[in-house]
C-alpha cells in the first residue's frame, strides 16, 4: 500500500488536521485514563500532523514531552520547548502559558523572566484564565 502524501497546501492542512483529530481521539479516555497503546497511537498521529505544521499537534507533543508519558515518550524539556514554540507561533494560548513556565524556570530554554512575562501577556490577551496568577506569583 502506497502512503498518502498531499501536494497542495490546502490538502496538507486538511491532512494534518485529520491526523491531529485521530491523535486526539486516540488520547481521549474511553473510561477513565487512556490505555498505553492509545497514547502511543496519539503520539504517532500527533507527530505526523506536526510534520505538516499543525499547531495543535505541536502543542500536544509539547505537553507529552514536557510531562513524559510512561513507555511512550520520556520527559524532554528541549523537545517540549521546540513544539511549544511552533504552537506559540500559531497562536495557541495554552502553549504560551506552558512555555512561559519553562522560561521562568529555565527548563529546556535559557531562563528569561522577560520572555516568560511576554508569553503570559500574550496568553492573557488570548483569554487564558490562569495567567494572572502566574504573573502575580512571579512578581
Amino acid at each position: 500500500m502506497k502512503s498518502f502524501s498531499p501536494k497542495r497546501t490546502k490538502d496538507k492542512e486538511e491532512y494534518a488536521a485529520s491526523l491531529a483529530s485521530i491523535g486526539a481521539h486516540s488520547a481521549s479516555a474511553r473510561s477513565g485514563r487512556p490505555r498505553q497503546e492509545d497514547l502511543m497511537k496519539a503520539f504517532q498521529f500527533y507527530s505526523q500532523a506536526a510534520q505538516y505544521g499543525h499547531v495543535g499537534a505541536n502543542y500536544e507533543l509539547g505537553v507529552m514531552f514536557d510531562r513524559g508519558v510512561t513507555r511512550v515518550v520520556e520527559e524532554n524539556s528541549e523537545k517540549a520547548a521546540l513544539h511549544y514554540e511552533v504552537a506559540v507561533d500559531g497562536g495557541v494560548a495554552a502553549a504560551m502559558f506552558n512555555l512561559g513556565f519553562m522560561y521562568e524556570k529555565g527548563r529546556g530554554v535559557v531562563r528569561s523572566l522577560d520572555r516568560a512575562l511576554s508569553l503570559w501577556e500574550d496568553a492573557s490577551a488570548l483569554g487564558h484564565s490562569k495567567v494572572r496568577w502566574s504573573a502575580i506569583v512571579l512578581f
